[in-house]
């Protein structure tokens, strides 16, 4: 499942950087289910092992903010239809203080980690070189992330859940809903 979102020069592209921190983007130790809202949520509904991520893809001009779900034929339906109802729910109720601290953390050493990479800063040169000069200065990211407040990141959710859903799904969908059955 996807949602427009921010492009390089918008002012949301951290914020939507954070949702994603929220609700989660996979789980971090290795052979882990994820703790995060949108794996638990998941998880409760799953027979079968499933793995549910955040993602965050930004352009010069638009990008994409989205689901990726991995889960068993039989759970599809479930997986899909619990992680919608939560992503919702979060949308209504937007996040708390405590919540967007931990992601500002968890933002900044998936950061601090990429920066580390060469490879990172030569595909972020490549890929956007108008705005690499914004992407390679850690300082300046982690003081802008610093700066990010509640109600921001509450209203570019909801935003983002008003806005078109498209979804893309491979495999033995019997038990896949519609997007029409999503929404109602």
């Amino acid at each position: 499942m996807k949602f427009f979102d921010s492009s390089w020069s918008d002012k949301n592209l951290l914020s939507s950087e954070l949702i994603g921190q929220v609700l989660g983007d996979g789980p971090h130790i290795k052979w882990s289910a994820g703790a995060s809202r949108l794996q638990k949520a998941a998880s409760a509904v799953a027979d079968n092992t499933c793995v549910v991520s955040s993602f965050n893809l930004h352009y010069t001009d638009t990008g994409l903010f989205g689901v990726h779900i991995i889960c068993h034929k039989n759970d599809a339906g479930k997986v899909v239809k619990s992680v919608w109802s939560e992503f919702q729910k979060f949308a209504k109720s937007g996040l708390n203080e405590e919540e967007l601290k931990i992601a500002r953390k968890k933002l900044q050493v998936s950061t601090n980690m990429k920066m580390e990479s060469s490879d990172y800063l030569l595909e972020s040169m490549i890929l956007n070189p108008e705005h690499c000069d914004k992407t390679s200065d850690l300082e300046t990211i982690t003081n802008e992330i610093q700066q990010i407040k509640v109600d921001q990141i509450n209203q570019f959710t909801k935003k983002l859940s008003q806005s078109k859903l498209t979804m893309a799904a491979i495999g033995n969908l019997k038990t896949l809903l519609h997007l029409d059955d999503l929404r109602q």
